[in-house]
């Protein structure tokens, strides 16, 4: 005869065997009512189930619905595809298996993810004019996601995230920790919304402070590009000896482990994106010209993932006094990253020499960064009729101990924001030695330069230093970054 009390326990578990054996049918993290889903490509809808469990999604709105049908393979997993939709009203998601799953609130509009590191981070909270920004933060078609901040040594299926938010002052404020949603983010997407009209706007926040762009970058990435072959062949002989207690969390302390894109990008990429937003390099400031190698394989590799032509718009490191420097690495920093714009296919660079902070390697205007990053967009993806491209150096010529800087994209002229004559430019001899130069603007597009000190120059840079106080821009507002001439 079975005690009462073993009784009572046997009867319990036989009670919850059912539950064991039974898995609900769930989606992937990224999916939740009030998202953004990519307009105008097929739509991938993924999640897990019990092995062999027949699950079917079906998306509802103002047309006909579409349905599509699958069954959990043999670790559970399932995917379905259902036809593109272009802007609409609100659709509602209903997942059908063992259990139900309904989402309702989604927009079909265009997605962008928004990574990098802690200035991509940098929250509302935290930037300037921060409770009126908040305050008027009134946008009900621009949706919010960000992606939780973790580490992973292997690639993971899903990502972890909290759920879609549409734009208020409350979720501006609250989502993504206690700075707020990413300031960067949001001026982005707000300026989008404004210039799209009718497009609804989705934005996924999936950045991690401190880390180097290395952390982002898949693996195979790495032999894409020739420059770092002798880097990947180290990688991939620690990868077969570095254990997994080992990873620390902080990406910094495992830099050339792809520990970033393992939990917050490999999951998202099965999701269709319009394109990415990029801001990150503090990190690896120091490295000069191989910035620009490494940012060659990360777009690698995510365009291997989101197509070959994926816009990839991202930011000149801000100038900052970097305590251990020399006070020359910023500048090898920005002509690698132009570089980067310059080279990489469908890539263009906001640049923010004149909105840094020398005391504060996070400055507080945002606004301007996200803006310039959406005129980017705006002109280069949507087509739009918009001042986004500042001036940039073009060639120079040398006569009379003069050099003639001419420059691309000038707009309506060269001007200075002071009204002061053009500063922070240099001419250097046959010796190789740099000194001040006077700057006097010539024509819309032209600027020469001279300089006592040197009687026959054969060279000119701009804005050399980490904090340089450079004043020449467009007429239009947009500044000329730091250049040097060969």
């Amino acid at each position: 005869m079975i005690p009462a009390p073993m009784k009572k326990n046997i009867l319990s578990l036989l009670a919850l065997a059912p539950l064991a054996v039974t898995a609900d049918v769930s989606l992937s993290h990224i999916f939740t009512s009030n998202m953004v889903i990519q307009r105008d490509q097929p739509i991938t809808i993924w999640g897990t189930a019990e092995a062999g469990e027949k699950v079917a999604v079906t998306l509802t709105g103002e047309t006909e619905p579409d349905t599509a049908s699958a069954t959990a393979d043999d670790v559970g997993a399932w995917a379905v595809t259902l036809p593109k939709r272009g802007p609409g009203k609100p659709l509602q998601l209903v997942v059908q298996g063992n259990n139900k799953i309904e989402l309702k609130n989604i927009l079909m509009g265009d997605v962008w993810l928004c990574s990098g590191q802690s200035n991509m981070v940098w929250g509302m909270r935290v930037s300037e004019n921060a409770k009126q920004a908040i305050k008027e933060g009134v946008h009900p078609d621009l949706r919010l996601f960000a992606v939780n901040r973790r580490l992973a040594k292997e690639p993971e299926d899903d990502i972890r995230g909290s759920k879609w938010w549409p734009c208020v002052p409350r979720t501006l404020e609250k989502t993504s920790g206690k700075l707020g949603y990413s300031a960067v983010a949001y001026y982005f997407g707000r300026r989008l919304k404004q210039e799209l009209g009718d497009v609804p706007v989705g934005l996924i926040v999936s950045a991690y402070g401190g880390s180097r762009i290395e952390t982002w970058t898949t693996e195979d990435s790495w032999k894409s590009v020739p420059e770092l072959a002798e880097e990947y062949e180290k990688l991939r002989s620690a990868n077969k000896v570095e254990p997994a207690a080992h990873l620390k969390n902080n990406p910094q302390t495992r830099s050339r482990y792809p520990i970033c894109y393992n939990s917050m990008i490999h999951g998202l990429s099965r999701l269709k994106i319009k394109g990415t937003i990029w801001y990150q390099g503090e990190a690896n400031m120091s490295e000069g010209a191989l910035y620009f190698h490494r940012q060659r394989a990360l777009v690698n590799g995510w365009r291997e993932i989101w197509g070959k032509d994926m816009p990839f718009y991202f930011v000149q490191l801000a100038p900052y006094r970097y305590p251990k420097d020399k006070n020359t690495a910023l500048p090898h920093m920005w002509l690698a990253q132009q570089k980067a714009a310059d080279e990489i296919p469908n890539s263009e660079m906001a640049v923010t020499i004149d909105v840094g902070n020398a005391k504060n390697v996070h400055p507080g205007q945002k606004r301007q960064v996200g803006e310039r990053l959406a005129g980017l967009a705006l002109k280069h993806t949507y087509g739009k009729d918009v001042e986004a491209d500042g001036p940039v150096y073009k060639d120079h010529k040398i006569a009379d101990g003069k050099i003639t800087i001419s420059f691309d994209h000038a707009g309506k002229g060269l001007a200075t924001r002071d009204g002061q004559a053009p500063r922070e430019f240099e001419v250097a001899g046959e010796d190789g030695v740099f000194h001040p130069a006077t700057a006097v603007i010539a024509s819309p597009n032209k600027l020469i330069l001279s300089s006592p000190q040197v009687a026959a120059p054969v060279k000119a840079r701009h804005a050399w230093k980490n904090t340089p106080d450079a004043n020449l821009m467009a007429g239009s507002g947009l500044p000329v970054p730091c250049f040097e001439t060969q």
